[in-house]
């Protein structure tokens, strides 16, 4: 069996950053990565799953600090799932992405989410017992987004 979290980057303030792509994190993002740092102490995760824009690995960042693991760029669901199927990643990923790739994701792991993921303070865990034979776990930590 197969744990894989799932969550957004965190809270930003739209074009604060020099590109989209470069917009770090606001005050409440910060605190929202060390609060995801702390939900995830005991999880014991194999793998953590970063896309390549600043945001998503800022929010990353203490778990990263905190697990030592070295977090793998690419979340797209033709990217990882084969990975996380095939157990190459372990079975308790973290996975941060974006609000749109995250329910493409949870999908391809053959599970269906119970509401919209648009908040900074969703997170999912999707349990994987067989390859597309998943359930979702709808959760939201930190501040209410």
């Amino acid at each position: 069996m197969k744990t894989v979290i799932l969550v957004r980057h965190a809270d930003i303030d739209v074009g604060a950053g020099p590109t989209a792509d470069d917009t770090p994190l606001n005050a409440a993002g910060v605190t929202r990565a060390e609060t995801l740092a702390v939900v995830l102490r005991s999880v014991g995760l194999t793998a953590i799953f970063i896309s390549p824009v600043l945001r998503t690995k800022l929010i990353a960042a203490p778990t990263i600090v905190h697990t030592g693991l070295t977090p793998k760029i690419g979340v797209t669901a033709a990217e990882l799932t084969p990975l996380i199927l095939a157990g190459e990643a372990g079975d308790r990923i973290l996975v941060v992405g974006h609000s749109n790739t995250v329910p493409e994701i949870v999908a391809a792991l053959g599970a269906t989410l119970s509401a919209p993921f648009l908040g900074f303070d969703n997170l999912i865990v999707a349990t994987i017992s067989a390859p597309g034979l998943a359930t979702a776990l709808y959760l939201k930590y930190g501040m209410t987004s």
